[in-house]
């Protein structure tokens, strides 16, 4: 249960964030218009925690790493602060985070799977 905790809590955020989208488009007239607000409603949480999840996944694989290296380097030598790493070479041995994004990344995924399905029935 606790490696799905977060997950579990990004479903949860992501289903606030539909009763809140939901609520505010207004009173539903028929079906159709069900459809379309529900497709909304399940686009907003989908494409805020796939974005979320995807940017952290990508930054967990290290494509951020010389950026982060670069920025920790100068300000080190503007405020005279001591060097952790060496090297470039060190700073990327460093022991990295597991699957960080992942929680966010398979929900967002999931409601943006939904959102489409939905359109996708709105225009049926």
């Amino acid at each position: 249960m606790k490696r799905h905790l977060g997950k579990l809590i990004a479903f949860i955020c992501g289903g606030v964030l539909m009763v809140v989208n939901i609520l505010y488009q207004g009173p539903v007239a028929d079906a159709k218009e069900l459809l379309r607000i529900l497709s909304n409603a399940a686009l907003v949480p989908g494409i805020l925690l796939s974005g979320i999840g995807g940017i952290l996944y990508i930054s967990g694989e290290g494509l951020f790493d010389g950026i982060r290296y670069t920025v920790s380097t100068l300000m080190i030598r503007v405020f005279g602060l001591e060097k952790k790493y060496d090297s470039y070479y060190d700073y990327l041995q460093r022991k990295k985070k597991g699957n960080a994004g992942s929680h966010l990344l398979i929900p967002g995924l999931i409601y943006l799977a939904c959102a489409v399905i939905l359109t996708l029935l709105f225009y049926l």
